[in-house]
């Protein structure tokens, strides 16, 4: 895979796909976050639902089924999935979330109950935070969160990130067809790539080198 090019403007697109439509925006992001056992504990005890460890065979399963469905590969860099990776195999080193929130809200998409779970696969940063934002009808707002989650989802949104994955979902039949993008980050503090803010671009995501 090529480096992505990070001088051209958000929105640029290139010449053999100038007259190309853009892809559905997504309904619902799902951003998670790789945390600690020691942050998910106090997030647990502020309040926030653990859902555990999901059934990864079923999960698989339902991922190749959907793959299936919509003509896609199901193994994409040793993961089986369904969606689309916004920046390729490689993902995306060094990202800021920050912004994302604002964009976010201005798009229509709000903060929905937000989970734990145990992550599937991997060391040390075991667990994982789920913020959903949604459009209204298809999710209820969170109008107060505790002051710790609010505490901790502001240092996560502020932290620099060396992996990140963004994935583009088909549409869900048990979703109504809506669709749902995810994105991924772990590594949280690493500073050794350049920093770059993720932006949501209208469900297109783009990245802006950070000078």
């Amino acid at each position: 895979m090529g480096q992505i090019d990070l001088t051209k403007p958000v929105g640029w697109v290139c010449p053999a796909h100038i007259n190309s439509e853009d892809a559905p925006g997504p309904h619902t992001i799902l951003i998670k976050f790789r945390i600690p056992r020691e942050w998910a504990r106090e997030l647990e005890i502020a309040g926030i639902r653990n859902l555990g460890r999901p059934d990864l065979a079923s999960q698989e399963a339902y991922h190749r089924a959907e793959a299936e469905k919509w003509g896609r590969k199901a193994e994409v860099g040793g993961v089986v999935a369904s969606g689309t990776q916004v920046f390729g195999e490689d993902g995306i080193r060094g990202a800021h979330l920050s912004t994302l929130p604002t964009e976010l809200f201005k798009a229509g998409l709000r903060l929905c109950q937000p989970d734990l779970a145990r992550a599937t696969k991997g060391k040390g940063q075991d667990h994982v935070l789920i913020l959903p934002f949604s459009q209204i009808e298809s999710g209820e707002e969170v109008s107060n969160l505790p002051p710790k989650v609010e505490r901790v989802m502001e240092s996560l949104f502020r932290a620099t990130w060396r992996w990140g994955h963004i994935w583009a979902n088909p549409p869900e039949e048990k979703k109504s067809w809506r669709i749902t993008h995810t994105v991924n980050v772990s590594g949280m503090g690493d500073r050794t790539a350049l920093q770059k803010d993720l932006l949501f671009a209208r469900g297109l995501w783009s990245l802006r080198l950070i000078t």
